[in-house]
């Protein structure tokens, strides 16, 4: 028998922390996976224009307080997947949808290696679950808000 490792969840402070997941959405991820390939002795291939800068930018829409907000953060690695995977985590204290993570399996990847001892991100919404290693801090911006047009 294989035992699991143990997954702890702890509060990730965020201006959306306490919207209820059904009120948080998920509008965008961009995660810039290369700027260029080359091969030694052969070609290499520019593809800066269309890939933009080098961050991860995540964006989110808090129905509580209608506003639309990004994450920002140089990202080794990134995952979304459903909320199936929540109740194995071990939930210590009083947390939200945004939570540090660690234990998951993203941390046991090769990029969770070479991100040492830091923390995955993860920011809980009605559908899905993004999960990232930032590598440096994670920024989060207010970009603007929506009013209801219905």
């Amino acid at each position: 028998m294989t035992e699991k490792t143990s997954i702890s969840a702890t509060r990730w402070p965020t201006p959306f922390e306490r919207c209820d997941s059904d009120c948080l959405h998920l509008v965008r991820v961009h995660y810039p996976s290369c700027n260029s390939i080359s091969y030694p002795d052969g070609p290499r291939y520019d593809l800066s224009s269309y890939v933009g800068d080098d961050v991860c930018r995540i964006t989110v829409f808090s129905e509580a307080d209608r506003t639309v907000y990004c994450i920002i953060a140089n990202v080794e690695a990134l995952r979304i997947h459903d909320e199936r995977d929540l109740p194995q985590f071990d939930w210590a204290g009083d947390t939200g949808t945004t939570v540090r993570l660690v234990g998951s399996e993203l941390q046991r990847s090769v990029s969770g290696i070479v991100c040492g001892n830091a923390p995955s991100y993860l920011i809980i919404t009605g559908n899905d679950c993004v999960e990232f290693l930032a590598t440096g801090e994670v920024m989060i911006e207010e970009v603007g808000a929506v009013a209801d047009s219905g």
